[in-house]
């Protein structure tokens, strides 16, 4: 029964792009969530940990549409809690892998690694990787507390490789964070200080001539970030499905030795 309800939702994501959010995707996986084989999944935390990728799309707010329905459009600056520069950058997002580690007694690693196409103004295309570092804990039977701590915007290898896409790289972010601070209004920075003081928030800033010529990534870090939470639906050896604590729900696989996602 299992695996023919497992089959069902991965057919139905494949019908629609990844969207968990369509009404046939979304039946399917309540479906498969009402046979979870897993008692009190949130504190299973050996079979929480794996190396995961999502097989529904992102589903961040404010897609932008495009011609091409699998295309997941966003800005820079939806995906990234506002914090990179440029924010109205377009990109495009590949699908999701997020690597969990138990670190204590019961506390995993949450991180999630997600590749970008960076649209440039100039339209060329830039590849990159957002890695977001995160924790989770059991805060009941089958809900898990997940804590942001950092993420780092950076090149990936075939745009560090190609000296015209580095070239690319430093014109579309060169000042960007100097440029958008002098954009905000002084209401807009007490604002930003207030919430920054709050999180104790160390922001990504423009790099240095002398920072460009060993890194061309951009990190920002928050040690008293708000804690969220993910409702385990469903959880087994193969799949996880979560529902965020504002409404995404996320369905991934286990990734084993040599196998890939098709």
């Amino acid at each position: 029964l299992l695996s023919s309800l497992k089959a069902k939702v991965r057919a139905e994501l494949i019908k629609h792009n990844g969207i968990t959010k369509h009404p046939s995707c979304l039946a399917a996986i309540r479906e498969l969530a009402k046979h979870n084989p897993t008692p009190e999944p949130a504190r299973q935390l050996p079979l929480l940990e794996g190396d995961w990728i999502a097989i529904s799309g992102p589903d961040f707010p404010n897609r932008i549409p495009t011609q091409d329905e699998e295309d997941f459009c966003f800005t820079l600056g939806r995906i990234s809690f506002n914090m990179f520069e440029p924010r109205n950058l377009q990109c495009s997002l590949g699908y999701i892998s997020n690597p969990v580690r138990q670190i204590g007694i019961d506390r995993l690693t949450y991180d999630f690694t997600v590749p970008l196409v960076l649209h440039a103004p100039n339209g060329h295309d830039l590849p990159a990787t957002q890695k977001v570092e995160a924790t989770c804990y059991p805060k009941t039977d089958d809900r898990i507390g997940v804590k942001f701590t950092a993420a780092t915007l950076a090149p990936a290898s075939e745009t560090l490789s190609n000296q015209k896409l580095m070239s690319v790289w430093k014109d579309t972010f060169a000042n960007a964070y100097e440029d958008a601070n002098k954009e905000r209004s002084t209401i807009s920075k007490l604002g930003r200080w207030i919430i920054f003081s709050m999180m104790n928030i160390t922001a990504p800033s423009d790099a240095n001539e002398e920072e460009l010529k060993t890194d061309h990534s951009f990190r920002f870090e928050m040690k008293r970030s708000p804690v969220g939470y993910l409702d385990v639906w469903y959880l087994d050896e193969e799949m996880r499905i979560t529902r965020g604590s504002r409404g995404s729900v996320v369905v991934v696989e286990r990734q084993t030795k040599g196998s890939t996602l098709s």
